[in-house]
């Protein structure tokens, strides 16, 4: 088989020549550079050797000299392969060396193949060798000439390019400000559409999710409290329930708190407990923390520390922080990840301090923190609009919002927003359980209309331990053929039916019994739907949501007919 020598510094050339000339069934051997290529050509003996010029160590010039020096390798045909040397006085040169033939790169595979079969084929005792005038001063001071002319071809090839590169440069600098605003504005605009989008099917699901969780939910909260009120419920079932009870109401209030995040509603700053609100996010967020193994540490001033605030905004503001610290303890062992939020009063100034042990922050990075766009993440996992939006949002609360590095390793956000006067009066307070013994009314007819079986039997036997006689009906229809048989004190009614909706219903309630209509309280899992509570608002009658305390449902119910209207 015949054998051919390949010597190239870059693997890739030698990949393909070896693939090439293999298909042909040669048998292919390679090197590195001329010293290499020299030890190998001595070893193996070709029958022919393919060599680059441009080589570290011993160049393909120098490699085709000692070859042709070498009475055991003199007669071996010599194929120059190049892309770097392409002068006529470089080829000339590679031809006064003894070198068979001279081939530039690209190449057709045709070509090269038919090149070698020429070349193989000769006569041995015609191959080219180093004539006999070349001595080695005149080898050596051609060798240097062709190397110093290239070296002075690429300076000015490259001045040129330099030169061309400047002109280029300096006319796209003229332009830079205006693309760069007119990119930064599309950047802008584009994000946030995407990021409105995001937030309307965020809003969707969410409120869908919401509506079909408090319906079972409602079901497993009245079953457990109406369980742990009857006489017969063991200890142990006693103690099991009410673990229910609690694991039910903790799904209620994450639920409560998402449907309030969800609404798009217009903002509304009223005067709200910044307690709440930071409770209201672990509440939402507590699940993902044990799941990542981050502990939570609450410290709130007792204080009541009241600031005139959109709820939905500042808890926007708080996930995003959150969320933020829980990202910068993900790289950290599950041994050592901490964030802890605080509330404080200073100088009739609310502070709420967001602190994790993070990777921290560089100092260089806090003056553009809050900038939009702007992000210390990796490309494609955010847009750096999260703190922008969160300091726009505070801002417009009159407050301020900074961020500082920790000694120890991590990050403080801390938010200031004013605190609200709310007069000598003190905010209403929650009615405290009662006994429903005095609860107990005679006589007193209840409707109860709702498709769910379960929460129909729940309000019933509720009602009813209350003294309240109780009729329950799962259709609309069923529900106007029970008012029409008889007198009703009041009526507790879904606002989605299945054969009616809860606006259709009402009018037609009312219709039928003015009074009665005055004393309807909807019950609804569905707080999210502006549609939903624009209807409740315009009737002016009172709601119960989904999931409810039983204790709390006969409480109402007892105040709205004490109250006579």
């Amino acid at each position: 088989m015949t054998r051919i020598l390949v010597v190239d510094d870059r693997p890739e050339n030698i990949e393909l020549l070896e693939a090439i000339l293999q298909s042909a069934a040669y048998d292919v051997s390679s090197a590195v550079d001329g010293e290499h290529g020299l030890q190998r050509a001595e070893s193996i003996l070709p029958d022919l050797i393919i060599s680059d010029i441009l080589m570290p160590n011993v160049d393909g010039f120098q490699f085709c000299h000692m070859v042709r020096k070498n009475p055991a390798l003199t007669d071996v045909p010599f194929i120059f392969l190049t892309g770097a040397y392409v002068s006529a006085d470089d080829e000339k040169f590679a031809f006064e060396l003894g070198a068979n033939r001279f081939i530039r790169r690209p190449f057709q595979a045709d070509e090269l193949l038919e090149s070698v079969r020429e070349v193989l084929e000769s006569n041995p005792n015609t191959s080219l060798k180093m004539p006999a005038d070349l001595d080695e001063d005149a080898y050596v001071k051609q060798h240097m000439g062709r190397l110093t002319q290239t070296l002075e071809d690429k300076v000015v090839e490259l001045e040129q390019v330099t030169e061309d590169n400047t002109k280029l440069l300096h006319d796209a600098q003229s332009q830079e400000a205006k693309l760069q605003q007119s990119l930064d504005e599309l950047q802008a605009t584009q994000a946030y559409l995407v990021q409105s989008e995001r937030l309307s099917a965020v809003g969707q699901l969410v409120a869908g999710v919401a509506h079909e969780l408090n319906n079972p939910l409602a079901i497993i909260l009245g079953y457990s409290q109406l369980i742990l009120r009857m006489p017969e419920a063991s200890t142990r079932m006693t103690e099991c329930l009410k673990k229910l009870e609690d694991a039910a109401q903790r799904c209620q209030n994450i639920v409560h708190h998402l449907t309030i995040f969800a609404q798009k509603n217009k903002v509304e700053k009223k005067p709200l407990n910044i307690n709440d609100v930071v409770r209201s996010v672990v509440d939402i967020r507590k699940d993902q923390f044990d799941v990542d193994g981050i502990s939570i540490d609450i410290t709130l001033d007792p204080r009541l520390l009241v600031v005139y605030a959109d709820y939905q905004q500042l808890q926007q503001v708080f996930l995003s922080l959150v969320n933020n610290a829980q990202e910068a303890l993900l790289g950290k062992s599950e041994s050592d990840r901490a964030i802890e939020l605080k509330t404080r009063l200073v100088e009739q100034k609310v502070f709420i301090d967001f602190v994790d042990n993070g990777v921290g922050l560089k100092e260089e990075l806090l003056p553009n923190l809050f900038e939009p766009f702007f992000t210390t993440k990796d490309f494609g996992q955010g847009i750096g609009l999260g703190l922008s939006v969160c300091y726009g949002i505070i801002k417009g609360h009159d407050g301020d919002i900074t961020a500082t590095g920790n000694q120890s390793g991590g990050a403080t956000f801390t938010i200031e927003l004013p605190l609200h006067r709310v007069g000598k009066e003190e905010p209403p307070k929650a009615d405290g359980p009662k006994d429903t013994t005095e609860m107990e009314q005679v006589n007193q007819r209840i409707l109860v209309i709702d498709d769910e079986a379960g929460i129909l039997d729940i309000l019933s036997s509720s009602l009813e331990q209350a003294g309240y006689s109780v009729d329950t009906a799962m259709r609309a229809v069923d529900g106007l053929l029970a008012l029409q048989n008889g007198k009703y004190d009041l009526i507790l009614m879904d606002i989605r039916l299945p054969d009616s909706d809860g606006g259709t219903l009402f009018h037609k309630v009312k219709a039928m019994d003015p009074e009665v209509a005055d004393r309807v309280i909807f019950i609804t899992g569905d707080t999210v739907s502006t549609e939903t509570l624009a209807f409740i608002e315009e009737t002016g009658n009172i709601y119960i949501a989904k999931p409810f305390d039983i204790e709390s449902v006969r409480q109402l119910v007892a105040r709205r007919l004490d109250s006579g209207d």
